[in-house]
């Protein structure tokens, strides 16, 4: 009997898939979309495989994605996928379940990407519902691909959290991931490879929470137990030293212990030269190796260093599609990079540049991202430091403006807002001393006083921030505030807690 000619261009479909995976030319994913769409038009509605046929094409449409970084390929994946649950058969409940399940999670993973790509929370929100969905399907079967559906779904919670900053979103993220690497047998070795790099994710970003090195010695474990595992596939070797690299060079921010940082150089350098050219994750971990060529120059002061960070980062950049969220974070540490290298030799022209890379940084997040006013204090003492060289008065007004924004933005809890109200005091103090008027000098000390107010007791940054309150109050006593302002200089002064406490 001759086969329908729909079998016939899922064949094709599948080999061109194959051969796109091999060689990464974008001829052979759009031939493998090409035959797919045939077999989708070929395949009559009441065939029980045509959800198959539209997971092809979801598949086929991802894949391509990954490579051409273009909305339109990610949105039809995602239609797609959609289209293959609304025809999966479930009068076998067992095998409907199942399929279902691969589908949800295929669709989860889609859009958990575009969320990464766009930054918008409504599809952090529908990523999580539709792996949610993949996870209680597979359950409901025992379905042998039950830890990858825990992997995306802690994954997806993950994304969330970077949205958020909900920390709920990072204890479940753990909790699906610890499920997976339960779930997983011990001889799966390539699918613990991949569990165990993305539960250090988490487990970091609870360290960055709490500033409980636990949490960071977790991770680190948790990626080196990756790295051992990982079978020759170079993506998942190469993701599993980028991260561990990006482990041990946070450690070193904590440590200072040079061991720390020389092992984050040779991860990062590691991840990128398994990475061929053209990979989507290349900039990320150019980005990587830059960030720890930095810390290694914070160490050293070698200008070897700072130089190779600069030029990693400035690479990173120019890889990274400009409409991708990563566009507007990789300007801020190349923006960093040049600032940095800046205070080192004094070149007007980084301080310059770092500035458009922090105001490009500031112009490309999306509206409402978790890390946008980080961003605004940034470009704020950027526009500082400019001002301080420059004297030209445009520069501290634009700094204050940015400080403020960062104020603004911040909800009353956040552990950075002391330090936003820090920096917009220091922006006030700065014009203060230019222009001598005495209105930013009160309020540069009504933003001391309120970061001193809401700092955790403890906090690393209250010494100067008490350092800071002392002199604009000593200031202003010599402007006509009163033997009380001297008064409360000295006892602030004298109130502020020792930096050796920290």
């Amino acid at each position: 009997m001759e086969k329908p000619m729909h079998s016939f261009f899922t064949l094709l479909g599948n080999l061109s898939a194959a051969r796109f995976q091999d060689t990464g030319n974008l001829e052979d994913a759009d031939a493998s979309i090409f035959a797919y769409s045939h077999a989708v038009e070929l395949t009559p509605f009441e065939d029980p495989e045509l959800h198959l046929r539209f997971r092809d094409m979801g598949n086929a449409f991802f894949r391509r994605f990954e490579r051409s970084c273009k909305l339109d390929d990610i949105e039809r994946a995602i239609a797609e996928y959609q289209a293959a649950i609304e025809v999966t058969p479930t009068s076998n409940p067992t095998a409907g379940r199942s399929n279902l399940a691969v589908t949800y999670h295929h669709l989860g993973v889609a859009l958990m990407s575009l969320c990464r790509f766009t930054a918008q929370p409504d599809d952090a929100e529908q990523s999580v519902a539709a792996l949610q969905q993949a996870v209680k399907f597979s359950v409901s079967v025992n379905h042998q691909l039950l830890p990858h559906h825990y992997s995306g779904l802690g994954n997806a919670f993950f994304v969330r959290y970077e949205l958020t900053g909900d920390v709920e979103d990072l204890k479940k993220a753990v909790q699906s991931l610890e499920s997976g690497v339960k779930a997983t047998p011990l001889d799966d070795e390539s699918t613990l490879a991949s569990l165990y790099n993305n539960l250090g994710n988490p487990l970091s970003s609870f360290f960055e929470e709490t500033n409980d090195i636990e949490f960071l010695n977790r991770s680190i474990e948790a990626y080196e137990k990756s790295v051992n595992l990982s079978p020759p596939d170079r993506s998942l070797l190469a993701s599993g030293y980028a991260n561990l690299g990006r482990g041990y060079a946070t450690r070193f921010e904590c440590t200072s212990q040079p061991q720390d940082i020389e092992t984050a150089i040779s991860a990062g350098r590691q991840a990128v030269a398994l990475t061929p050219a053209g990979h989507p994750d290349l900039p990320g971990w150019i980005n990587l190796l830059a960030k720890a060529l930095n810390n290694r120059f914070q160490l050293t002061q070698h200008m070897k260093d700072i130089n190779d960070a600069t030029s990693f980062h400035q690479r990173a950049v120019q890889l990274t599609p400009k409409n991708h969220s990563y566009f507007s974070f990789r300007n801020q540490d190349l923006g960093a990079s040049l600032l940095g290298r800046f205070k080192r030799t004094g070149d007007l022209r980084d301080l310059e540049n770092a500035i458009i890379s922090f105001q490009k940084a500031v112009d490309t997040c999306p509206s409402g991202h978790v890390y946008l006013p980080n961003l605004y204090m940034n470009l704020g003492n950027a526009l500082a430091y400019r001002f301080g060289r420059t004297g030209e008065i445009q520069f501290a007004n634009r700094a204050i403006a940015s400080n403020q924004k960062a104020v603004n933005l911040l909800p009353p809890s956040h552990q950075r807002l002391p330090i936003a109200y820090n920096s917009l005091g220091l922006s006030l103090m700065v014009r203060y001393q230019a222009i001598m008027q005495r209105d930013d000098l009160d309020q540069a000390i009504s933003a001391f006083q309120q970061a001193i107010r809401i700092s955790p007791a403890g906090d690393s940054s209250l010494p100067n921030c008490y350092g800071n309150l002392s002199n604009a109050l000593a200031s202003r006593s010599r402007i006509g505030g009163g033997t009380k302002d001297l008064e409360d200089a000295l006892s602030v002064h004298w109130e502020a807690p020792s930096k050796e406490t920290y």
